[in-house]
């Protein structure tokens, strides 16, 4: 092989290196060296260091003579910074003929002069030198996001959200099928664990400045209740039953299961939960302090309970049955029934002929999701297709109040009716005795003393209208609907519908409502058309959360 050299920029200089010759092969000339030299723009240097360096033939770069020049054709290395000062990418360039390569002391001295200093990727800048990736940009830097700490969490090993069965879809769609309140456990078994905390961790971006960062939230503690017992980090059932969650205390409440509820077990009342397979006798009466399931339809029975029920088929009152629940009422189909929920009621199909009060959202899915006649006391909000039938069935409902204040309102208002109702008897009992004429002393006396008594009635009965009068007043300023309550009706609301909003009507006309949004502003009642294929709800009613 044939001698070779090189010459190329390094630290100002221009530097030589030069290959021995094989065995057979030609030496590498002077002349050959200095032409390159002349070429590049390298200052002349003597002949006989040119000879010295190729004689010794070392193959290691050998300094020539200043030459700053050479760094405009040496690879350099452009950084580009992003904005917040957590990415530095950077691209090698390729060098010209003559010009040197960076060296990773180089690329270290232009990350200083930038002021990078930390996140600096060391493995892959020795790749791109070592595979020369000239061109590419990469990541040359990197800070990095404070990360949050977090305080001890208590980790459950059972559904703690299973009474909130429905997916947020266009709103609520609920499938009773495959919804079950009872979760049973097994004594021994492990129902929630305390999970250590986590510290937090600085940041940093690749100035070398530092993110200081939180921990979020406040240390958990497991808390246990009823049937249940703590052992080290763990919470273990202590007998077999169902779990449930109270204000974040773990419980173990105790479970009955029956087939039905009927002459063979007769009326129930549980300080428990209660799983009915089939279905209630009429009649009959089933009382739990905790959640009810009922597997089959159910007529004209009483069902309360102290948390939430699930009807899996549905209820026929016949204007008889009742239910009252502390939480949410789920059923496929609710008729002429009365039923008191504090918290949603969420039904699969149709609400027909039947009483309903609730302080929370009355939500009707599936195909038909119909309300049909009836009265409905809602606190916050109505979804639905129809409110009514083509043959104007009756239906009424109140909106945006809770059922408990207008019961209150309509009792005081009732009670001061009667009130005016005896205070007119008394009246008119003061004019029939004054229309007597007494036979005798004795019969003017017993008069007198009846007239005295109706008086004193009236001043105490009128005193107390009064009273009562100012009472209903605070009720009726009370009465505010809340802003953010609507019905939704998807298809239509009939003209047998009366809608109010808390004590204010809303007049549905002959023609219905063909799919809108029904909502209070201020003093108007609003009509907003609605696009299923484009749901969307009103800004001052979309939630704040």
């Amino acid at each position: 092989m044939d001698g070779k050299f090189e010459i190329f920029y390094r630290d100002g200089y221009a530097n030589l290196v030069v290959y021995p010759p094989g065995e057979q092969g030609l030496p590498v000339y002077p002349e050959e060296v200095r032409s390159r030299m002349k070429l590049l723009g390298i200052p002349r240097v003597r002949i006989q260091k040119l000879i010295e360096i190729i004689e010794n033939g070392s193959s290691l770069p050998v300094k020539l003579i200043e030459w700053p020049e050479g760094i405009l054709l040496s690879s350099n290395l452009r950084i580009q910074i992003s904005e917040n000062g957590m990415e530095a990418e950077a691209v090698l360039t390729v060098p010209r003929p003559g010009g040197g390569e960076m060296s990773l002391r180089d690329i270290y001295s232009e990350l200083e002069k930038k002021g990078i200093t930390s996140g600096i990727d060391e493995y892959m800048i020795n790749r791109v030198l070592s595979e020369r990736m000239y061109g590419t940009p990469f990541l040359i830097a990197k800070g990095k996001e404070p990360v949050a700490g977090r305080e001890a969490i208590v980790e459950y090993h059972f559904n703690t959200e299973r009474h909130k069965p429905f997916q947020e879809l266009q709103y609520g769609r609920i499938n009773l099928k495959e919804l079950n309140f009872i979760q049973n456990c097994k004594e021994g078994d492990i129902l929630a664990e305390l999970r250590p905390a986590i510290p937090p961790e600085e940041g940093f971006d690749i100035f070398g400045r530092r993110f200081k960062a939180e921990s979020n939230g406040e240390s958990a503690k497991l808390k246990c209740g009823r049937n249940a017992r703590i052992e080290g980090n763990l919470i273990r059932a202590s007998l077999n039953g169902n779990v449930v969650l109270n204000r974040d205390v773990v419980e173990v409440e105790e479970l009955v299961t029956v087939e039905n509820v009927d002459y063979e077990t007769g009326n129930i009342d549980f300080d428990g939960s209660v799983e009915v397979k089939g279905t209630i006798a009429d009649g009959f009466s089933l009382k739990a302090t905790g959640d009810i399931q009922i597997g089959k339809a159910i007529g004209r029975s009483f069902v309360e309970a102290g948390r939430s029920v699930i009807l899996k088929a549905g209820v026929n009152g016949d204007r008889e049955g009742r239910i009252s629940c502390g939480g949410n009422l789920l059923s496929r189909y609710i008729e002429s029934c009365t039923v008191s929920c504090r918290a949603d009621i969420l039904v699969e199909e149709v609400v027909m002929n039947s009483q309903l009060d609730t302080p929370g959202s009355l939500i009707l899915t599936g195909n038909r999701a119909e309300l049909i006649g009836g009265f409905a006391i809602v606190g916050k909000r109505i979804l639905c297709r129809k409110i009514g039938n083509l043959y104007d069935a009756k239906t009424v409902i109140i909106l945006g109040i809770d059922p408990e204040l207008i019961g209150s309102f309509q009792a005081l208002k009732k009670a001061l009716e009667n009130m005016r109702e005896k205070l007119d008897k008394l009246d008119e009992q003061r004019i029939q005795l004054k229309s007597l004429k007494p036979a005798d002393k004795e019969g003017a006396v017993k008069i007198l003393k009846a007239l005295d008594q109706i008086e004193a009635d009236t001043d105490r009965l009128s005193g107390e209208i009064a009273s009562k009068a100012k009472d209903l007043q605070v009720l009726r300023d009370r009465i505010e609907p809340d802003p953010k309550s609507y019905i939704l009706a998807e298809d239509r609301v009939y003209s047998g519908t009366r809608i109010s909003f808390g004590l204010q009507d809303h007049p549905v006309p002959d023609k219905g409502i063909s799919s809108s949004v029904i909502y209070k502003k201020g003093r108007d009642i609003l009509e907003t058309g609605y696009n299923r294929n484009r749901p969307e709800l009103p800004e001052e009613l979309e939630s704040d959360d």
